[in-house]
Parts: C-alpha cells; sequence; structure tokens
C-alpha cells in the first residue's frame, strides 16, 4: 500500500522523521526499486514499523491539469498508525496565462526546460538557419538548471554509514535499525 503526498508536493527537503517524542530513528530514503525489491521478498517480515521509504510520481488517471502527484512507499508496511514528520518543496503545478491551464508532466519546476525544449523544435522546423537567437543553447541552460534543482532536492544528504559504531545508543540496539548502505549516483551499495 502506497500513500499519497499533498497535492502541492514538489520534493522532500531533508529528512522523514517519526513525530516528535518517539525514540525511532530517521527513516532512510532508498530508491523506488529497492522498496519493490523488498516487499516481493516473502521471508522477510512485510508488516513492522517502517525504516525504509522512498518517494516516486503517482500515475495519473483522472485529470490532465493537475499537474504531477507523488506518492510515499514504506518498508515494511506499517503494522499501526504512525504519524511522520517532513518538510517538503511546493510545487506549483498549475500555471495559467491568458485563462487557459497549462500542466507539465514533470512539474513546474522543470516548466522552463521543457518550453524550452518544444521551442528549440519549433524553431528548427521554422527556420533552422536563423542563428541570431539559438533555442538549443537556451533549453541547455534550462536543462542544465533542471538537473541542478533535481540533485539539490532529491539528493543524498550524506555519504554513507561510518560502521565504527561510536554512534551506538546503548546495548540492545537492533542491527536492522543502522544504516549500512551507500548510494552513488542512484546506485545502493550494502
Amino acid at each position: 500500500m502506497n500513500w499519497t503526498l499533498p497535492d502541492d508536493f514538489g520534493a522532500l527537503i531533508g529528512d522523514l522523521t517519526y513525530e516528535t517524542r518517539t525514540t525511532f530513528p530517521t527513516l532512510k530514503q532508498v530508491s523506488e526499486s529497492k522498496i519493490r525489491s523488498l516487499r516481493q521478498n516473502t521471508s522477510l517480515n512485510q508488516f513492522d514499523r517502517p525504516r525504509s521509504f522512498a518517494v516516486r510520481a503517482k500515475t495519473q488517471h483522472t485529470s490532465t491539469t493537475a499537474g504531477t502527484r507523488w506518492e510515499i512507499m514504506f518498508w515494511p508496511e506499517p503494522d499501526t498508525t504512525y504519524t511522520f514528520d517532513y518538510r517538503y518543496w511546493v510545487s506549483l503545478d498549475e500555471i495559467t496565462d491568458q485563462g487557459s491551464a497549462l500542466s507539465y508532466p514533470a512539474g513546474a519546476q522543470h516548466g522552463e526546460a521543457i518550453t524550452s525544449a518544444c521551442m528549440w523544435v519549433a524553431q528548427e522546423y521554422a527556420d533552422p538557419q536563423n542563428r541570431q537567437f539559438n533555442m538549443h543553447d537556451r533549453f541547455i541552460e534550462a536543462l542544465r538548471a533542471s538537473v541542478m534543482f533535481d540533485r539539490q532536492m532529491h539528493g543524498g544528504e550524506f555519504g554513507g554509514y561510518n560502521a565504527d559504531n561510536s554512534d551506538v545508543r546503548g546495548i540492545g540496539v537492533p542491527f536492522r535499525d543502522r544504516v549500512s548502505n551507500v548510494t552513488y549516483n542512484s546506485t545502493e551499495f550494502p
């Protein structure tokens, strides 16, 4: 089961934590494929206190003007009701121009890159020799800005777990609660 994030959710900022006054550790963000892999392994306990999560774009069936919506996946799936604290970047998906609603499939944060790409292709069809104002250059600049934005909003905040046990909170800390994987270029290494 997955949970829908707020309509204006654009990207997670910082950690997803359990509500205040709990002793549970911060949840670890992993890839969607990692959650699916854990869920398909029937030898693992599928219902417990969540320790990992992933955020993914939600499939849209009804509206083409609502913009991109997001959902969160937990592993293991919650065995009871939990409350989480998090901050997120607000996405302004609906942009209006003279009464018509425009919606960008990757969210408004990438609207400039999408618009520039369309204008570049249109320029190539209309006047491929016009080099006074080349839309290709504008598209490349907007694409770089989009990639930088994604890296800032969705990138990791640390380089992995230091396994020297200097952060042990006392006797009896379950091994499963320790972060032990390192992610590099969206590839997770145990």
